[in-house]
């Protein structure tokens, strides 16, 4: 299950989220370890997770993380200090009024959802795709062999309409994310389904990291021994290894002195690569 629709905020304390609803039943904010079937509100530090959005904990992982089913469909997880959890409260005797106006509004979707099906209601057709408009590639397609979005490594990213010519196949489409950034193709409407403005948000993001690393001759993620990083609580440290045996591959020493180390999808942000620094 992707981000959840119909969360609902219950409490906040500055600023902060405490209490959401959902389906019906009131979650509070938790800590330690996940729990499967827990709520869990994205932070930040994730590639195919949308930041401020609800997923569901399906499990969780060796560490005790949580496992979400992200965007594209994919079980993912990343360290605790990237996501808040939220918890089912037990059925109180004496629901407050939040409690009990989530739980009568989730019943009412449930009720239109029951009787659109009764009445065998057709969902409206979308919008045709317009030029500068964000979409999502969702199926592979055969136009021709070198067409990149006949590719099927190309399900799940994201393109930019630049042409609809009305034809078969219509738009001329330039990818933004995925492994052939930059380049353009041919798509079929079939293909394509509109991108939500979080997912169009995700995938500049995407796009901009992309180039940034672009820019020093490296794929995303590339980091290398020497490079200095910024941790996922600010702190800087140089990498002294790379080593992908390890649980751990991406090695530094703490401010103590004593080795440690990340996962490739940690939260970390490149600061200075290696080639630039000039202590060297």
């Amino acid at each position: 299950m992707a981000k959840l629709e119909g969360v609902k905020t219950l409490d906040m304390v500055n600023g902060e989220i405490t209490k959401v609803a959902y389906g019906g039943a009131a979650y509070e904010r938790v800590g330690g370890e996940a729990q499967k079937d827990d709520l869990v509100l994205i932070k930040d530090g994730w590639s195919f997770a949308t930041q401020g959005k609800f997923y569901v904990s399906i499990g969780i992982d060796e560490d005790g993380d949580a496992k979400i089913i992200d965007n594209d469909g994919d079980i993912i997880s990343n360290d605790r200090s990237t996501y808040e959890l939220f918890r089912k409260v037990a059925a109180s005797t004496n629901p407050s009024v939040e409690e009990r106006v989530a739980k009568a509004e989730g019943e009412i979707e449930s009720l239109k959802s029951d009787v659109a099906s009764l009445k065998g209601e057709a969902e409206p057709k979308p919008e045709r795709l317009k030029v500068g408009d964000y979409a999502k590639v969702v199926e592979d397609q055969t136009t021709s062999d070198d067409d990149p979005i006949s590719d099927e490594s190309c399900v799940g990213d994201y393109v930019e309409v630049l042409t609809d010519d009305k034809s078969d196949i219509p738009f001329e489409v330039r990818i933004i994310t995925g492994k052939q950034v930059g380049e353009t193709a041919w798509a079929r409407e079939f293909a394509l389904v509109r991108a939500t403005d979080e997912e169009v948000a995700e995938a500049k993001r995407e796009a901009a990291e992309h180039k940034k690393w672009a820019e020093i001759g490296r794929e995303v993620g590339e980091y290398r021994v020497g490079d200095i990083f910024r941790s996922p609580n600010g702190n800087l440290y140089e990498i002294n290894r790379i080593d992908d045996r390890l649980g751990y591959p991406i090695g530094f020493k703490d401010s103590e002195g004593f080795a440690d180390g990340y996962k490739r999808d940690a939260a970390i942000t490149l600061v200075t690569p290696v080639e630039a620094r000039f202590d060297r």
